[in-house]
């Protein structure tokens, strides 16, 4: 390995150990500006009405709107989709192909999500706040039967999941990358209770992935800074060996 090439691997490192970093700190903050949302939101999903999607839209606040957990969770997907770059540009050639497979789902699942909470954030809450409701049942996060339930399943649920089960296989060299890739597994493994949800009705099940799988990305995200870490240091000692 020659000085370009440590030089483009510790910039990878660099940026990769970052977006661990803001991970951690994201899925920390998460649940706390989730739950007024989500106690918010349980009486309408209950018994879903435009009606009551509306009054909720009016009078609620940026705690309670959903803005500050929707952001964070379009935050959150757009430092996945950095990690999974960096992880594409250090994996080895042999391996690159999984690499590239879940950067391609994570990007799928960042356009899917960023597009539903964007419409949320501005047409939604225009219609609700002039009254007007013809097709907002369809639009509303909140309604599990609606268009845009169904692709933030798709995109944070499915695609995610696969996102993280192609990610696997990369990491496969010592005692912390194979940590890793059990997380992972793990997270991936987490899309199978959004599978059975789908199958079965149970909605509870949705917020059984939730869980899991920001438990277990959380932990990944913190080997992956000792990871990137030691990337950095050897992409450093490369180079002193070069001069």
């Amino acid at each position: 390995m020659d000085n370009h090439e440590s030089n483009h691997l510790q910039s990878t490192a660099r940026v990769g150990y970052i977006s661990a970093f803001f991970i951690i700190i994201l899925s920390i903050i998460y649940p706390i500006v989730a739950y007024p949302f989500i106690k918010s939101m349980i009486g309408a999903s209950n018994k879903f009405s435009v009606e009551s999607y509306q009054e909720i839209i009016i009078n609620s606040n940026i705690f309670t709107s959903g803005f500050l957990p929707q952001f964070s969770t379009v935050i959150l997907c757009l430092l996945f989709l950095i990690t999974t770059a960096c992880i594409y540009l250090y994996a080895p050639a042999s391996k690159k192909i999984f690499a590239l497979l879940s950067l391609c789902l994570s990007i799928m699942m960042n356009t899917l999500l960023s597009m539903s909470y964007f419409v949320q954030w501005t047409s939604l809450r225009a219609s609700a706040l002039a009254g007007d409701l013809s097709g907002l049942s369809q639009f509303a996060e909140g309604n599990v039967n609606s268009f845009m339930f169904a692709m933030l399943i798709l995109s944070f649920h499915i695609f995610f999941s696969l996102s993280c089960l192609f990610l696997a296989p990369i990491f496969t060299s010592n005692k912390l990358e194979k940590s890793i890739s059990v997380l992972f597994v793990l997270t991936g493994a987490a899309g199978a209770f959004s599978i059975a949800a789908l199958i079965t009705g149970i909605i509870p099940l949705y917020f059984v992935h939730d869980g899991l799988s920001g438990i277990t990305i959380l932990i990944a995200a913190i080997l992956l800074i000792f990871f990137w870490r030691r990337i950095e240091k050897m992409s450093m000692n490369i180079k002193q060996l070069n001069p």
